[in-house]
């Protein structure tokens, strides 16, 4: 799992830098939530999760990855799936009426 999260991280880390696409950048927002759920379920505590994210270096995105795992550890009533969606459709909403 510890893996999988890091990988993540270096996807969404990447696709920043690269400027892409708002849907994109969105759905790897989405995908890091539900990545922290599922760590989150597979008993992997939050402080494992927020330290694998900012060894994996976010720079000024930190702060909002950092809020993501957050957000998947104080809902542990919502399946990764419900997380991934809630994420990717409140950034789509939020980033394209602040453009």
């Amino acid at each position: 799992m510890k893996t999988i999260i890091t990988a993540i991280a270096f996807t969404l880390a990447t696709t920043a830098a690269q400027a892409s696409p708002l849907s994109d950048f969105c759905y790897n927002l989405a995908d890091l939530t539900e990545t922290a759920a599922e760590a989150r379920d597979g008993g992997i505590s939050r402080t494992e999760t927020k330290t694998i994210m900012v060894e994996s270096g976010f720079g000024e995105l930190l702060g909002l990855v950092l809020d993501l795992v957050d957000a998947a550890y104080d809902n542990p009533w919502d399946t990764p799936a419900e997380l991934m969606v809630d994420t990717y459709q409140t950034c789509m909403v939020t980033l394209s009426t602040s453009v």
